[in-house]
């Protein structure tokens, strides 16, 4: 490895380092505003020029190459002054509206101006206006007086996305960045743009002159509007959620977030969300105490926590957090004997997707997709329904030269990057697969995608289908084994919901414990040794199974659980028959709508910004998020704890903590973790979630 000597310091780092990389690595301030991690390098901003000996000409640290034996002066009087006069000419026609940008306090170009920058401007004449507010699209407006062309908007849209709906117009002095003619800025990552803008010329439609970054408070945060698990930034100010950012994790989403997930904040500080307790009384929802609700719900709960006929069963969303799976699946399973739970209509956990997780032909982790030779996508476009995925399939292709097969039902953006693609129809993925399976192992002279991926020697087949995963797990070991050759073929589901993987590894389902361990005598048994109470060896119901048994009155008490983000149960005319003849239904959510016209009893739940929490992404790594403002209503936990109590039980917690360590304790799949590994990049267990053998 090259040795290169930065200001008197020397240190050795691998080949194709950069001076800038090299340079941050000895912990060298290095001015920049066009470099990003995540971009190509243009070296357009010219802030970090440096001085290399024996070399006549100033070099753009961030574009330069260390090379063995190189000296380098970053901050040599040459190279102060080279810069200077970069920020000098960056400075003649930006505004001096420092005190109105939103950028203000966060802004490079205010630190190395100050830091680097000449101090006084030499211009006499007026400057250049431009014009001050551009709509770009629905969430993205721009200032152009205030840009300084570092170039990263455009290559974001060009390398990242691929819409390529970001570009520089007009020549010289009056060159500034914007959408082609007739186009608007509707790219479903466009807030990333905002992001990476340096400057503050590119601002958000729901930010803009809200709040200072100073004024503000931000912790770590995990979005669950789909099961990617993107690392995000929550920023509040006086106990109001302002924004989400994206939040750098090279395993997950590397530096992107999409809209969906960046803009869906709006029901946190909804001023329809319940902040206390209802209670039917004389068939009116009626708001009430919480010391009377909590009775109330334990006298539902009372008779299903007896050994009668009429056990209780619980419907869950699919965006919950790990310990809120456990602690309630725990409580279902201990304390009321049962195993009626259900995440969603469709089970995701069947026993060819539990035989999957214990082989090992699952793909460890989504950074996977980058070193492989081909992807094959099935199922549904994943932009629409995964998008940062999408990007890392896309990055895939450009920058890795994976090659792409697509057999999706409709045209999508990922098309213009396929090296292949074909149609098929939703609901027939499964058996497409079956039959290519037997065009590969048929050998000979094969058209189409058979043809094509007898070249795969790695191949990563992402399973997109929706309700359909479970399907087409049917025969993917039999695909995967279909491989020419030895080749390596693994897979990757994506399924519907935040936290899925959670779900399914935590025991929310009607035939497997925890653990994906088949619900059976012996597991029971195993089970209250450990957890005592009354666990049932006996399989549960599904979902549709358990709303028909409730409308017949064969259940004692329904739960409904959700929390961190509005349910969207989405329940049919005829499912609200069903509760509506139900016994004894209560409700965990943070809105009511949905629930009232059957509910016994609603409790309010907290939003995800008011909890510490933790959640486990499609691929197995568990990421921690933490509580950015105080609790709006107590949490889930809490309530549970308290009702446990009440009805003679003893739980852990409250605290997530306590949750999670237990679960730790009792589940393969996280075993050794806790809150310390899973925090900031995440961390997965020994065995991974994806070769868990229990």
């Amino acid at each position: 490895m090259p040795k290169v000597t930065i200001d008197g310091r020397e240190i050795e780092v691998p080949k194709g380092t950069t001076v800038l990389q090299a340079a941050e690595a000895l912990g060298i301030e290095v001015p920049q505003m066009c470099y990003h991690p995540g971009l190509s390098i243009v070296g357009v901003c010219r802030v970090c020029l440096c001085k290399a000996k024996g070399n006549p000409k100033m070099m753009p640290a961030c574009a330069t190459q260390v090379a063995d034996g190189m000296e380098i002066e970053m901050y040599s009087p040459e190279a102060e002054k080279a810069r200077r006069a970069v920020i000098e000419f960056w400075l003649l026609n930006h505004p001096l509206d420092c005190p109105v940008c939103d950028q203000g306090g966060e802004c490079p170009l205010q630190d190395i101006a100050f830091d680097h920058g000449p101090g006084v401007s030499r211009l006499n004449d007026a400057k250049v206006k431009k014009a001050k507010r551009v709509d770009l699209g629905p969430h993205v407006i721009l200032d152009e007086e205030r840009c300084i062309l570092c170039w990263r908007c455009t290559r974001f849209t060009q390398e990242i996305s691929g819409s390529n709906q970001i570009m520089l117009k007009d020549r010289g002095v009056y060159t500034t960045v914007g959408t082609p003619p007739e186009v608007t800025l509707d790219d479903p990552f466009s807030g990333n743009v905002v992001d990476l803008c340096p400057v503050g010329a590119l601002t958000s439609h729901d930010f803009r002159f809200k709040s200072r970054v100073w004024e503000m408070s931000s912790s770590e945060g995990v979005c669950t509007a789909c099961s990617v698990g993107c690392n995000t930034y929550v920023w509040s100010k006086k106990h109001k959620v302002e924004r989400l950012t994206a939040r750098p994790n090279e395993a997950v989403n590397d530096y992107w977030l999409c809209d969906r997930g960046r803009y869906d904040i709006g029901f946190v500080n909804d001023s329809r969300r319940l902040l206390r307790p209802r209670m039917r009384v004389d068939g009116v929802l009626t708001e009430v105490e919480w010391p009377d609700a909590l009775k109330a719900l334990a006298a539902g709960l009372r008779p299903a926590a007896g050994k009668g006929p009429h056990p209780a069963g619980a419907l869950f969303t699919r965006h919950l957090a790990n310990e809120e799976y456990w602690a309630f699946q725990k409580f279902l399973r201990g304390t009321l004997g049962s195993n009626h739970l259900a995440a969603g209509r469709q089970e995701v956990l069947t026993p060819a997707r539990a035989a999957l997780a214990k082989s090992k032909l699952l793909l460890d982790g989504v950074t996977g997709l980058e070193q492989v030779d081909g992807i094959l996508i099935v199922g549904g476009d994943l932009e629409a329904t995964h998008p940062v995925l999408s990007l890392r399939v896309r990055k895939a292709v450009r920058r890795m030269g994976v090659k792409l097969f697509l057999a999706t039902p409709e045209v999508g953006h990922l098309d213009e990057e396929a090296t292949l693609a074909e149609r098929v129809p939703a609901g027939e993925t499964a058996a497409w697969l079956g039959t290519l399976a037997g065009k590969l192992k048929a050998g000979g002279e094969a058209a189409g995608l058979a043809g094509a991926l007898r070249g795969a020697g790695r191949l990563a087949v992402v399973v997109n289908a929706g309700d359909g995963n479970a399907a087409v797990a049917e025969g993917m070991a039999a695909f995967l084994g279909s491989a020419p050759d030895g080749g390596a073929w693994r897979a990757l589901f994506l399924d519907e919901g935040g936290n899925v993987a959670g779900a399914m590894a935590l025991g929310v389902s009607p035939r497997y414990f925890p653990g994906h361990r088949p619900v059976v005598a012996e597991a029971a048994h195993a089970l209250k040794s450990r957890w005592g109470g009354r666990v049932s060896g006996e399989p549960g119901l599904g979902w549709d199974g358990i709303l028909a048994a409730a409308g017949r009155g064969e259940l004692s008490a329904l739960l409904l659980v959700n929390s961190g983000r509005p349910a969207g149960w989405n329940f049919t005319e005829a499912e609200r028959e069903q509760l509506a003849k139900a016994p004894f239904v209560a409700a965990f959510d943070l809105f009511g709508e949905e629930v009232e016209s059957f509910a016994h009893v609603i409790l309010p739940t907290p939003s995800f910004a008011e909890v510490d929490a933790t959640f486990t992404t499609q691929d197995g790594l568990v990421q921690l998020a933490r509580r950015n403002i105080v609790p709006k209503v107590p949490t889930s936990l809490q309530t549970l704890h308290h009702v446990v109590s009440m009805l003679g039980g003893k739980m852990k917690g409250p605290e997530p903590i306590d949750v999670f360590r237990e679960l730790a304790r009792d589940v393969p799949q996280y075993a050794g973790l806790d809150y310390g590994k899973a925090s900031r990049a995440g961390a997965r267990s020994e065995p991974a979630l994806v070769g868990a053998g229990s």
